[in-house]
């Protein structure tokens, strides 16, 4: 670990863009217009500016958690925008949702019918490789409520491709 701050932002940034890209982009796969390349900009701008709180040997989940954090704020800007949005323009000229929802591959139907967290705690083990320790320092929770966590999500998103398989 370097002791510049300027050293270790660089050091983040080369070893972890990626990981930090794709995290954002799993979360925000059914939303149009989320800009990933600026929720990433944001993340780091986070960083930078808590640079000496970053652990060392625990970058990714720690980073992960600054993502989801600044996803969380951007998604609240895109509802209070749509909301006015919403309010300016006619019913006629919005597509619906459920337009957009059907479109998607049945698996993505099943993540979209769990709850945010249920769907965040699995996106986090298989699709970021985090195990249950990291998956408690991203949602700020024991590792023990990490655990029954996904294990509870694990049951939903089976009886929602169950469901999704039915139909």
């Amino acid at each position: 670990m370097s002791s510049d701050p300027e050293a270790r932002l660089r050091e983040l940034i080369t070893n972890h863009t990626s990981s930090l890209v794709k995290y954002i982009e799993r979360r925000t796969f059914a939303i149009p217009g989320f800009a990933v390349p600026d929720a990433v900009g944001e993340t780091w701008i986070v960083v930078w500016k808590n640079i000496t709180k970053v652990p060392q040997g625990g970058e990714l989940p720690w980073l992960l958690g600054v993502a989801r954090n600044v996803v969380r704020n951007q998604l609240r800007s895109m509802q209070r925008r749509s909301h006015y949005e919403h309010k300016a323009k006619s019913q006629e000229f919005m597509s619906s949702v459920e337009d957009d929802v059907a479109a998607k591959s049945r698996v993505q139907d099943a993540l979209l019918a769990l709850d945010e967290a249920d769907r965040e705690t699995l996106m986090l083990h298989y699709w970021d490789g985090l195990d249950v320790a990291a998956i408690a320092q991203v949602l700020s929770v024991s590792t023990n409520a990490a655990a029954v966590k996904l294990s509870r999500a694990k049951k939903k998103f089976e009886v929602s491709m169950s469901s999704e398989s039915s139909e």
